[in-house]
């Protein structure tokens, strides 16, 4: 199913972000030339519970729903939408339904807000979002009132991870049906951020241009492989924390896809700490896209990641049935050397070992390097 054939869900409940979320749905569901459904969610009958009380309770909150439902109504007079109440266990649970029947293309939902929710007091935004069957988008607060303009630039938080490469890939598919330009970003951590102070200010710089030049290569070889045709760059930026480095381009693009945690249920949203700082901190809608499964992640982005991980399992394997454990150290911690202390207590046998390539003769310890 194309996704313009693929509705856009938008869950309303009252709140301080509901209008932002129908502001941004209906947006983008005109947009993308697909179907538009405002879905209020309230408490369904409880399994177990004193019959009587529940069902006038379950009437008053369905006619909270329906209250709900006319106010969206309202909002959205001159927009084509269905709108739907549903009773289920928890908010969360209703929009996933909803979501799945339709297949939807992607749930909106107002601004993460730290307070009680209308209808479902246990509720919350983290946990719609959390195990969410497709992306989940989030506009700022107050982004009802700004100017209506097209989805024209959308932004990628990339990493080379498998669920950095299903956010790029469903990055470029909006891209495609918006026409918008594509731009990948990558965030490398500044020099003192991940060097030690005694390695020297050479041999930092080395290690971040090195590290830019490889994240450029990834970027570029990921946007070939998916999104060739597609109007697309990519940059790798340096700064010191990821999310402030990030949420500060919210002049440079329309929208943030990411990508969500890289375990989890596979086709699901599962938010990892970066994720969920950054769609707290962006003046931009945020694009959470869930964990793809093997039939949609693309080879070349995430062959490394599973030939790594296929690497290290016959590793142990092997390790395990030898009972052989190896330890490789540099050569000040060897038998006889300055720092062995540090590993005296270890038991096993020492062999010389050798490391090729070129050493830097600069920074702390090079010189005692060279020497020995």
């Amino acid at each position: 199913m194309d996704i313009h054939e693929r509705p856009v869900v938008i869950g309303y409940d009252g709140g301080p972000g509901a209008a932002d979320a129908l502001a941004l749905g209906l947006r983008w569901a005109a947009q993308l030339g697909s179907d538009a459904v405002v879905v209020v969610v309230y408490p369904g009958p409880a399994p177990i519970s004193p019959g009587r009380v529940d069902a006038e309770w379950v009437a008053d909150r369905r006619a909270e729903a329906e209250r709900l439902l006319e106010e969206a109504r309202r909002l959205t007079a001159t927009a084509r939408a269905e709108f739907r109440a549903v009773g289920s266990g928890s908010a969360s649970h209703g929009l996933h339904d909803v979501a799945e029947e339709l297949a939807a293309s992607v749930i909106v939902l107002g601004a993460l807000q730290h307070q009680q929710p209308r209808l479902l007091a246990a509720s919350t935004g983290d946990r719609v979002i959390a195990g969410a069957p497709c992306p989940v988008a989030i506009p700022p607060s107050g982004w009802r009132d700004r100017p209506a303009e097209e989805l024209g630039r959308i932004g990628v938080a990339f990493v080379p991870t498998p669920d950095g490469g299903e956010a790029l890939r469903v990055a470029a598919i909006f891209a495609r049906r918006f026409g918008a330009h594509l731009h990948a970003v990558t965030v490398v951590a500044r020099e003192a951020d991940v060097m030690s102070y005694r390695i020297g200010a050479d041999v930092e710089q080395i290690y971040v241009s090195a590290a830019e030049e490889e994240f450029q290569r990834g970027i570029e070889a990921a946007i070939a492989e998916v999104a060739p045709d597609v109007n697309a760059s990519g940059e790798v930026l340096v700064g010191g924390d990821t999310v402030e480095t990030l949420a500060g381009l919210r002049d440079a693009f329309d929208a943030l896809f990411m990508g969500s945690r890289g375990y989890g249920p596979i086709g699901r949203v599962l938010l990892g700490g970066v994720s969920a700082r950054l769609m707290r901190r962006l003046d931009i809608p945020a694009v959470v896209v869930p964990r793809g499964d093997s039939a949609h992640r693309s080879p070349g982005i995430t062959s490394k990641v599973e030939g790594m991980k296929a690497d290290r399992n016959r590793d142990r394997e092997s390790a395990s049935d030898a009972a052989l454990q190896r330890l490789a150290t540099y050569g000040s911690l060897a038998p006889g050397r300055p720092n062995h202390h540090q590993h005296a207590g270890l038991d096993g046998h020492w062999s010389p070992g050798k490391v090729y390539g070129t050493l830097v003769d600069a920074g702390w310890g090079a010189g005692w390097a060279i020497r020995h």
